[in-house]
């Protein structure tokens, strides 16, 4: 069995089996977001003068990667993915 025969055969079991749910997106809403990832571990919220909400970074742990998701004016602006062992190339590209 060569190399291309194999990722094709690891990409059709491995693919599915990474949740569509735990993937959230720009531009979602908290609600949104919460249904994607689920319960936050924990949540840091950065005030500004007045103690106006400017930022809050949501804390989660999806399948043993470890997200970070920010939310400015309750929309999301970026997330950012983690794991101890790195990524593979082939992870990445699904």
């Amino acid at each position: 069995m060569n190399s291309t025969t194999l990722r094709l055969i690891l990409g059709m079991v491995l693919v599915p089996s990474l949740s569509t749910a735990a993937y959230s997106r720009i531009g979602e809403t908290l609600n949104e977001v919460l249904a994607h990832y689920g319960e936050p571990l924990a949540t840091e919220v950065y005030r500004g003068s007045g103690d106006t909400v400017i930022m809050q970074e949501i804390y989660f742990d999806v399948e043993g990667v470890s997200v970070v998701v920010t939310m400015v004016d309750e929309v999301c602006v970026r997330i950012y993915y983690t794991q101890a062992v790195p990524f593979t190339d082939f992870v990445l590209r699904a």
